[in-house]
């Protein structure tokens, strides 16, 4: 432990913790094509491990100024017939 510190640290963060894993994509394990309309880098990156289409909105940062009407409206659809969209 670093005992020189004026102030305790409050937080450990971990990366690289192990080796890449593979996921069953999304479309095969449900039947369904799905998108994520998010501005949160977390959840862009879950969907597109999961094969999930991630719409961008112009405005969407994830924070309290985010731009709702957009999200409300993407400007492209994923291709497919059945969509499920999951907005975080």
């Amino acid at each position: 432990m670093n005992k020189r510190r004026k102030i305790p640290a409050n937080t450990v963060l971990i990366r690289n913790a192990g080796s890449p894993k593979k996921a069953t994509p999304f479309r095969d394990q449900f039947k369904m094509k799905a998108c994520c309309i998010t501005g949160i880098a977390i959840a862009k990156g879950v969907a597109g491990f999961l094969g999930i289409d991630n719409i961008e909105v112009k405005g969407a940062t994830g924070l309290p100024n985010t731009t709702w009407r957009g999200r409300q409206k993407p400007r492209r659809k994923p291709s497919g017939s059945t969509i499920s969209c999951s907005s975080t």
